[in-house]
């Protein structure tokens, strides 16, 4: 005989009081709704959710949000949605202090910043605070007492007064109204230019933690500048550096530079002592803000001081991680070796003097992204600027390499190349122009503002053909001068001039130091071309133009500026007398450049006087002893570059 086993599910914990309360309720309530098997993106791709909070394991791998706790159902468990967040992000903090040993120096170093906050309870509350001070203008408290200081005068004072006097406050030059009007997004000014700076200056030069910065913006809200500090400092010339991008993209007014004193001494005596990555970061700060400062130091001369304390400290050499070591920290050191080699090649193409970060083998790994960076949601964002890092890198690569081969060579090494050898080394450079402007057009993206410029299509095709002009540039390599060359010159230059103003009508062009030596390069091209132009007229009388407004828009305080805007007025009448001259004539006579007489002596003293000039202007702002000055057989091409007299008369 066969049994057959019967199973029922009893509810215990039922009983018949809790079943007559259930009948009892009314039958509009609305049925109990589940939550779904998994979130959208799980579903989608048929996996499985682990449905962890705050987001499942799939979405947090991919960098995506999780839809899962955003359904009705599980939006009513907010406060178990919340703890289960507060509870995760817990020992997340936990489990990372245990591995970031500069976490305990971190804190220590706060504990001393609060005790230097309690030395300043005794500066009166009507002083200039830190955050109340939009136009970046810092002076010292000495000088703040006895009324404004000389830029070039003698400051032995300042470092007889105590050390208790050496706070730098910020001095407020825009009203309150000004400066939350001023910022589209209505957001504090500070903040805005800490954004300002992440969003453009901080692609270029990714050698800054946000997070950092903007701890340090919690702490420092409503204090003086702490001078010992290296937190304090760097914050300060951040929103420094960010001010100028809102300036440039126009969400700020410009300020009068006359009125800005950045304490250099105090920076660099600063970065000096302390040998250590953060006085690096903070003379690489001070050298990005020192290119918009023209009554300041030199930023070829702190490039100097920073590529000697990247060397003291060993940052090109590769480094091993150990137990000691993390993978984040070699990290951030790599990002801000990379920075420093990108500013240094930068302002050596730009002034034609040898790079200070003269390292042959480099072996120091390109910027990548972290593995906290990756699982971040931010991934995505992270990845796009270290690809526009890594562009910047190769694109200052080639200027070394253009700036090595070409310009600095040796007039002895070049005098032994023959035409093929030196044909063959500039269609190898041609080549890796070309291929890191393909690679840019991959990564370029249209921007729907004008802060961020570095990944813009028009910032590329500028740098290309800065690139290409700087590789046919009149220089003792490129001799002779063919017509050939001479009609590529005229174009690179004319294509980089257009490129340059469209960026300035979008107020995409930082007028600062690096752009003035850019165009000291183009009217220096000019002026050749010129000299070996086709006789019937200039046809870059529009880039001349162009030049002349982009030089115009400078500030007063950028005085090489104003004198070459004047220089390329003086250019443009020239251009335009010849051009007179020639279309008076009675016949049009097409003459061989080496056979055309020697030029009317008005038109040619003319040429020779403003050549003169623009080379004055290129020691002036480039330096005594740079390379582009040296324009040879100039005086063959301005003798043979115009119509017979007959032709004129």
């Amino acid at each position: 005989m066969k049994f057959q086993t019967n199973r029922f599910r009893v509810n215990i914990g039922s009983s018949p009081e809790d079943t007559v309360d259930l009948r009892e309720e009314p039958s509009s309530r609305r049925p109990r709704t589940y939550p779904p098997p998994a979130c959208n993106r799980c579903r989608k791709y048929k996996k499985k959710c682990s449905k962890t909070l705050p987001a499942c394991k799939t979405c947090t791998d991919a960098g995506r949000r999780c839809s899962y706790f955003n359904f009705d159902s599980n939006r009513a468990q907010s406060t178990e949605v919340l703890q289960a967040r507060i509870q995760w992000l817990t020992e997340y903090i936990e489990h990372n202090i245990h591995q970031r040993p500069e976490e305990g120096a971190n804190s220590s170093a706060s504990a001393g910043k609060e005790g230097l906050n309690v030395e300043q309870d005794g500066i009166s509350d009507d002083s200039p605070r830190f955050w109340e001070k939009p136009s970046i203008s810092l002076l010292p408290m000495q000088s703040l007492l006895n009324g404004p200081s000389d830029r070039n005068g003698d400051r032995r004072n300042d470092e007889k007064s105590p050390k208790t006097t050496t706070i730098h406050p910020l001095h407020n030059s825009l009203s309150p109204a000004t400066r939350r009007t001023s910022v589209e997004d209505g957001q504090e000014l500070p903040l805005s230019c800490i954004n300002a700076y992440f969003d453009h200056v901080h692609r270029g030069y990714p050698f800054l933690d946000k997070q950092r910065v903007v701890q340090a913006r919690d702490r420092y809200i409503g204090q003086n500048l702490v001078p010992e500090d290296a937190d304090s400092m760097m914050l300060y010339l951040v929103v420094a550096i960010g001010r100028t991008t809102l300036e440039r993209s126009g969400k700020l007014p410009r300020t009068d530079i006359n009125e800005i004193e950045m304490p250099y001494q105090t920076f660099i005596s600063h970065c000096i002592k302390k040998e250590d990555l953060d006085s690096v970061r903070i003379l690489l700060l001070l050298c990005l803000y020192s290119l918009f400062d023209p009554l300041g130091i030199k930023t070829w001369t702190i490039v100097g001081i920073l590529t000697r304390q990247a060397l003291i400290l060993g940052l090109p050499q590769l480094r091993i991680v150990t137990e000691k070591t993390s993978e984040a920290l070699d990290e951030h050191s790599n990002r801000l070796f990379w920075s420093i080699f990108v500013i240094d090649r930068m302002v050596s193409i730009s002034v034609g003097q040898a790079p200070g970060l003269a390292v042959r083998d480099l072996r120091v790994p390109l910027p990548a992204i972290t593995v906290d960076e990756f699982a971040s949601p931010q991934r995505v964002e992270l990845s796009s600027m270290l690809l526009v890092s890594r562009h910047v890198i190769q694109l200052r690569r080639i200027e070394g390499e253009i700036l090595e081969r070409i310009h600095l060579r040796a007039p002895t090494d070049t005098a032994s190349l023959s035409l093929p050898d030196k044909a063959a080394i500039i269609s190898m450079l041609r080549y890796e122009v070309d291929k890191w402007y393909s690679e840019g057009c991959l990564i370029a993206q249209p921007e729907a503002g004008n802060i961020r410029i570095h990944d813009s299509l028009t910032w590329l095709n500028a740098r290309y053909n800065q690139l290409l002009m700087m590789l046919y540039y009149p220089g003792h390599f490129n001799q002779p001068y063919q017509s050939s060359s001479n009609e590529l010159l005229l174009d690179f230059v004319q294509k980089s001039i257009g490129y340059n103003h469209f960026l300035f009508e979008q107020h995409q062009l930082p007028l600062n130091y690096i752009t003035l030596s850019r165009m000291v390069q183009i009217s220096l091209s000019l002026c050749h071309c010129f000299a070996y132009t086709a006789l019937t007229s200039f046809p870059a009388k529009g880039g001349i133009e162009n030049c002349i407004e982009i030089l115009s828009a400078f500030d007063s305080s950028w005085r090489q500026a104003h004198i070459l805007a004047e220089a390329m007025h003086n250019f443009l009448l020239l251009i335009t007398t010849f051009e007179d001259r020639f279309a008076n004539s009675t016949e049009i006579v097409q003459v061989p450049w080496t056979l055309r007489p020697t030029v009317e002596p008005t038109l040619k003293s003319w040429l020779l006087s403003l050549r003169e000039d623009l080379i004055t202007i290129s020691r002036n702002t480039l330096g005594k002893d740079n390379c582009f000055q040296f324009i040879e057989r100039w005086d063959i091409g301005i003798a043979n570059s115009y119509p017979p007299l007959e032709i004129l008369n």
